[in-house]
């Protein structure tokens, strides 16, 4: 020991107690030597050893006035109390405790309290250092905890290691406490089990969670906010991917809100931040690099200045980003970003490539500077500009997506024929059955290049063909269509097929030869000869004649032939005939209608013929009492069923019964025969025999007039005798 203090037995509290040197005891007591060992050598130990693990914050101890007496440090089974104040003194109330400092207190067993105002209230802890405390007593079965820095704070867990100026496990606005926990650094926080917190003002929140950097960027938070816009959202209450974060309290939101958030920071169930203000936020969340930030479940920001917003992100390079962020949202679940400035904002998109930007919702951009906005839509390759269409896919460097017009030679569309123009101009459409597969959209297509750059296709394999069949075609496929167009159509005369074949595109040259002569099309021909054949014609005047010099001519008909109703052959039936002659012959045939009396009267006027031509019409009346009905070629002529008549004659012509009026208008019946019995002039009995003959003659009966034009029966007629 100094000349200041020695260390002497206190009968009565049974354990060894520092006192000055200078001060005397007052009261009876007694000491002896005791072989213990030397709490001389102990406090020499344990203050090298605080010395070595405080650095900074360890200190020499120095003498001051003042007096200290066996009752007012206090101490039993071996505690040690240490105090340089003579108004408050430190207390080792626990069993092989030891508090050294003003106000140090170690009431529990083999705690040890060090420094100003320090406190182990559990037993076996550590707490050394000014205003250095463990807040709560831990099991005594459990780990103990070790507290070493000025104002350093254990929340009171089990298994706890708190080492750095103000570094803490505790929060005051929650009653719980942590285990295992790592706090190293000054301003060091942590909360949650197993947590770790590496670095000046680090913070780590949530079970397993890690925080490892420090704050020599950008010391000020105002500093850093301006010069990081998303960090003005940080921590926010309103921001989705902090306030909803599993793993962590409210205390942590509101020390968030407080705007004292750290520059290195971790919050949620094993998330990780490791490097200079890295920030990870949400369970499993990794931000991995000097400011690195790292917001939702499952997300990775590895690099400088990366980001990756929202559950499940990747963002991997210098200031890559994954996701999207605002006042009020976290966006692009799942989305990865891969290389320096590489950007996928939507959900799902995938960006890989220096400056490589996916905007569009399940988008996939693979190269150095190109970029996709189209939703669903693909770009591979680099300098790609933009590809703002739907479903569309663009290969190669520096192709060039189809919007409109623009990027290619026609736009893409519904294509309904197709017309193709030879090297005379003629044109021919084909496609009026339609083609199969038309695109829906104007985004479905394919662009391997750009316009003036195109790219070839190659090692396309021969696709099926049939009418229905979407498959590409090679240009083997191609090649057999043309070699078969090639064949041509074959040139024949009377004999065989002459040796050369028309094919397409091809002139057929019509020579003169042997008994033939070549024509040009609208030429005017006059009279020729061909090798002793002479020709002479003119179709509009005058018979087409043919003479081969061997005494055989052939004559066409003049055209001036009227038929008088029939056609006929001529005699030289093997003549030509003009369209003229034919239209006459046409023309000049016909048949004749006529009428007759027949036993009949005859009215037809004029009583001749007449000629019905070919395409007139002939009508047919129906007269009294006729009916006229048939269809098609049938034709029904017959007496209406109710005639009427004014004179009828019934019988034959020698003696006909008529029917008819007399000149006064009276109705007549005149000839008729009677078919009556003959009566006899006597009477005659039943029985009697008749012995006269018969007689048709009777004298007439008295009637009178108004009798004679009533109607008789038969018997009438009998009873009139």
């Amino acid at each position: 020991m100094n000349k200041v203090f020695k260390v002497i037995w206190n009968h009565a509290t049974q354990s060894w107690v520092a006192v000055s040197e200078l001060t005397k005891a007052k009261g009876k007591s007694s000491s002896k030597t005791d072989e213990r060992t030397s709490p001389t050598k102990t406090l020499l130990a344990l203050s090298v050893a605080s010395g070595a693990m405080l650095g900074g914050v360890a200190m020499a101890a120095t003498s001051s006035s003042g007096t200290l007496d066996g009752t007012a440090s206090t101490g039993v089974a071996g505690a040690i109390a240490l105090s340089d104040s003579a108004v408050t003194l430190a207390q080792a109330g626990g069993r092989d405790s030891i508090a050294i400092g003003t106000n140090a207190t170690a009431p529990a067993w083999d705690a040890i309290a060090i420094g100003a105002n320090a406190t182990a209230k559990a037993a076996r802890n550590v707490v050394i250092g000014a205003n250095a405390v463990v807040v709560k007593n831990n099991a005594e079965s459990q780990p103990a905890n070790t507290v070493i820095g000025w104002s350093a704070t254990d929340s009171g867990g089990n298994g706890n290691t708190i080492l750095g100026s103000q570094a803490t496990t505790h929060f005051a606005n929650r009653n719980f406490s942590t285990s295992q926990q790592l706090a190293l650094g000054s301003r060091a926080q942590v909360y949650g089990d197993q947590a770790l917190a590496i670095g000046s003002d680090t913070l780590t929140g949530g079970n397993s969670s890690i925080a490892i950097g420090g704050d020599d960027i950008n010391k000020a938070w105002d500093k850093m906010m301006a010069a990081i816009p998303e960090l003005q959202f940080v921590g926010r209450s309103n921001v989705k991917g902090y306030a909803q974060a599993r793993g962590y309290s409210s205390d942590m939101t509101a020390l968030i809100a407080t705007g004292r958030y750290p520059n290195t920071a971790s919050v949620g169930d094993a998330s990780v931040a490791i490097g200079p203000q890295s920030q990870a936020a949400g369970v499993a969340a990794n931000a991995l690099g000097t400011n690195a930030l790292a917001f939702g479940d499952s997300s990775l920001a590895m690099g400088t200045l990366t980001r990756a917003y929202g559950n499940n992100t990747l963002a991997i390079g210098t200031v890559a980003i994954a996701g999207s962020i605002d006042r009020n949202n976290v966006a692009g679940d799942d989305a990865m970003a891969i290389g320096h400035y590489a950007l996928a904002s939507a959900a799902n998109s995938t960006a890989l490539g220096t400056r490589a930007h996916a905007r569009g919702y399940e988008s996939l951009t693979l190269g150095t500077n190109s970029n996709v906005t189209g939703n669903y839509s693909v770009a591979l390759g680099p300098n790609i500009l933009t590809v703002p269409t739907i479903n569309s896919v663009v290969l190669g460097n520096g192709s060039t997506a189809v919007v409109g017009t623009t990027g290619a030679s026609h736009a893409v569309k519904y294509v309904a024929n197709a017309t193709v123009r030879n090297s005379n101009g003629e044109t021919i459409t084909y496609g009026e059955w339609g083609f199969k597969g038309q695109p829906q959209t104007e985004g479905q297509y394919v662009s391997i290049g750009e316009v003036d750059n195109e790219r070839q296709l190659k090692n396309v394999a021969a696709g099926h063909i049939d009418a229905n069949s979407t498959d590409g075609i090679n240009g083997s496929q191609l090649y057999a269509v043309m070699a078969k167009l090639e064949t041509g159509f074959v040139v024949s005369n009377n004999t065989a097929n002459l040796s050369n074949h028309i094919t397409p595109n091809k002139v057929v040259n019509f020579n003169n030869g042997t008994g033939t002569i070549a024509l040009a099309e609208n030429w005017n021909a006059t009279d020729g000869s061909i090798a002793g054949v002479n020709v002479t014609f003119d179709v509009k005047k005058s018979p087409l004649t043919l003479s081969d010099g061997s005494n055989t001519t052939v004559t066409g008909a003049t055209n001036n032939t009227t038929p008088a109703g029939t056609v006929n052959v001529p005699a030289d039936d093997d003549s030509f005939a003009t369209a003229s002659d034919v239209a006459k012959m046409i023309n000049g045939s016909f048949w004749k209608v006529n009428s007759t009396t027949a036993g009949g009267e005859n009215t037809y006027t004029p009583n001749t013929s007449s000629e019905i031509s070919a395409g007139d019409e002939l009508f047919i009346n129906a007269g009294k009492n006729i009916n006229i009905t048939g269809a098609g070629n049938v034709l029904n002529i017959s007496t209406v069923d109710t005639p009427t008549f004014t004179n009828l004659t019934v019988g034959n012509a020698s003696n006909p019964i008529t029917i008819g009026t007399d000149a006064n208008g009276n109705n007549t019946i005149s000839n008729l025969t009677s078919t009556l019995p003959k009566t006899q002039t006597e009477d005659v009995k039943t029985g009697d025999a008749v012995t006269t003959p018969h007689t048709t003659e009777q004298a007439r009966p008295n009637i009178t007039s108004d009798q004679e034009s009533q109607a008789a029966t038969l018997g009438d007629v009998l009873n009139a005798g």
